[in-house]
C-alpha cells in the first residue's frame, strides 16, 4: 500500500486484511484505480506466492464502487471497520 501511495498517489481511508479478502477504502486523484490496483493485486500475490508454501491463485477480482455522499463515506468506513467484529476475528 506504500508504494502504491508513493508511486500513484493513492490516497488510502482504510484498509482491512480478513482471512480471503481485503477491504480498502482509498482516494485515486489520477483516476488511475485499475492501474494502482493491477499492481497491488500482482505484487502482493507474488510476495505472498514467494512465502508461501501453498502455490494456489491468491486474488481473483476486486470490485470497487463510487462514494455518493459524505453519509455514504461514512458508512463504508464503518463497514469496512466492524466487518472483522462481525466476522468474530476480533
Amino acid at each position: 500500500l506504500y508504494q502504491c501511495h508513493e508511486g500513484y498517489k493513492l490516497k488510502i481511508h482504510a484498509f482491512v486484511l480478513m482471512g480471503n479478502h481485503f477491504h480498502l477504502l482509498c482516494q485515486t486523484p489520477d483516476a488511475n484505480l485499475s492501474e494502482v490496483m493491477h499492481f497491488f493485486l500482482r505484487t502482493t500475490a507474488l510476495s505472498i506466492r514467494e512465502q508461501s508454501i501453498e502455490k494456489c491463485p491468491l486474488w481473483c477480482r476486486y470490485k470497487w464502487s463510487l462514494i455518493s455522499s459524505p453519509a455514504h463515506y461514512y458508512q463504508v468506513y464503518r463497514y469496512i471497520y466492524q466487518n472483522p467484529l462481525r466476522a468474530s476475528l476480533v
